[in-house]
C-alpha cells in the first residue's frame, strides 16, 4: 500500500513552469490540422507557392519553434505567454492567406481563442485581441486584401476533424 508522503512546495510541479509542456502537443496538433484546411483552400484557389510556404511555416514549423523558444528560455512561462500571443497573429495570417474562406477562418479565430481560455491565464484570450488584429494587417500587407467567403463542400469536411479532434484534446488536458 502507497505510504503517504507530505510534499514540500519547491518538490511540487509549478503549473507555470509546465505551461510550455502542457501547451506545445496541443499547438502541433491545433496548428498541423488547421495547416491541412488551409492547405485545401490553396489548393482550390490555385494559390502560388508562397502562400504555400508561409502556411507550411507556420502550421508545421512554428510549433516546434515555439517549444525551443519557451524550453530555452531563462524564463518559460513569459516565452509560452509570448508564444501564444504569436499563435494568434500567425492564425489570422492564415485567414488572410484563405482569402477569409468563412467556415475555416471563423474555426481557426474561435479555436485560437479557445487556446488562449483554456491555459488558464486570466485574460490571456483579451490580450490576443491586438495580435490577431495585427495579424491580419500583416497578412493583408503581404497577400493583399481578398474577400473569398464562400466555402465548398472539401474544405467543409477538411474542417471537421480539427473540430472534432482539437476540440476533445484541448477538453481532455483541460
Amino acid at each position: 500500500m502507497p505510504q503517504w508522503r507530505p510534499t514540500h512546495p519547491l518538490t511540487m510541479p509549478n503549473p507555470k513552469r509546465q505551461l510550455s509542456r502542457r501547451v506545445y502537443p496541443l499547438r502541433a496538433l491545433g496548428m498541423g490540422l488547421g495547416g491541412v484546411v488551409v492547405g485545401v483552400v490553396l489548393w482550390e484557389r490555385n494559390a502560388g507557392l508562397a502562400a504555400w510556404l508561409c502556411m507550411a511555416a507556420i502550421s508545421f514549423v512554428w510549433p516546434h519553434v515555439a517549444h525551443l523558444l519557451s524550453r530555452r528560455s531563462a524564463d518559460p512561462y513569459r516565452a509560452e505567454i509570448r508564444n501564444l500571443l504569436v499563435d494568434s497573429a500567425l492564425a489570422v495570417v492564415l485567414v488572410t492567406l484563405m482569402h477569409f474562406n468563412l467556415l475555416p477562418s471563423v474555426l481557426l479565430v474561435t479555436l485560437t481563442m479557445v487556446d488562449k481560455i483554456t491555459t488558464g491565464i486570466r485574460g490571456l484570450w483579451v490580450r490576443s485581441i491586438p495580435a490577431m488584429l495585427g495579424g491580419g494587417l500583416v497578412g493583408v500587407a503581404l497577400a493583399g486584401l481578398h474577400w473569398e467567403p464562400d466555402t465548398s463542400m472539401g474544405v467543409i469536411v477538411a474542417c471537421l476533424p480539427v473540430m472534432v479532434l482539437h476540440t476533445l484534446s484541448v477538453s481532455a488536458v483541460s
